[in-house]
């Protein structure tokens, strides 16, 4: 996979930076390629896993720098078809996203993070179980009393699959600072 440089160097953030923008994401847009050569991309929920691989990036042969977890139902469709014939993706988080006007021109204050990895299907009836119950806890945690149930409601039919990220790179602009 060729590195491309990015193309203003000033919006480049840290890796570490990058990771904070995928903990942070509401949602992550995947993009593979279909059998015909077409480009293909779907927002997805998903949850991060970190804690392998150095922060610098994976190298061949290396262990991921985190994992996303995403779910989906069984039944299969364009993704998933993708998914299955070539597991190279792509993903792209934003947040901080605000529309603001600088002096003589309109801008956007963002923070973005763009991961390529491989994808794979969640086999582990357990790790399944552990990631829904992490993507309940992102975006609905006032109803964890309810997690359990919901598990058991929809287990049949709800799939995990998990983006093993290779490379993880960001970018932002006029940010506005932490307090």
């Amino acid at each position: 996979m060729k590195n491309y440089p990015m193309q203003y160097a000033d919006r480049e953030i840290s890796v570490e930076d990058a990771l904070e923008v995928l903990d942070e994401g509401e949602f992550i847009t995947v993009a593979t390629v279909d059998d015909d050569g077409m480009p293909y991309c779907v927002p997805l929920s998903y949850v991060v896993e970190r804690g392998w691989g150095s922060v610098e990036g994976a190298g061949e042969g290396e262990e991921p720098v985190c994992r996303i977890y995403i779910h989906t139902t069984k039944n299969d469709g364009h993704k998933m078809a993708d998914w299955r014939r070539d597991a190279r993706v792509w993903g792209s988080v934003a947040c901080e996203v605000e529309p603001c006007y600088e002096e003589t021109f309109f801008a956007t204050r963002f923070a973005s993070a763009m991961v390529a990895g491989r994808i794979r299907h969640v086999e582990s009836s357990l790790a399944v179980r552990k990631m829904l119950v992490a993507l309940c806890m992102k975006y609905m945690p006032s109803e964890k009393h309810e997690i359990g149930g919901a598990i058991e409601r929809e287990f049949d039919i709800t799939d995990v699959w998990c983006i093993d990220v290779e490379r993880i790179k960001g970018k932002a602009g006029r940010r506005k600072p932490k307090a």
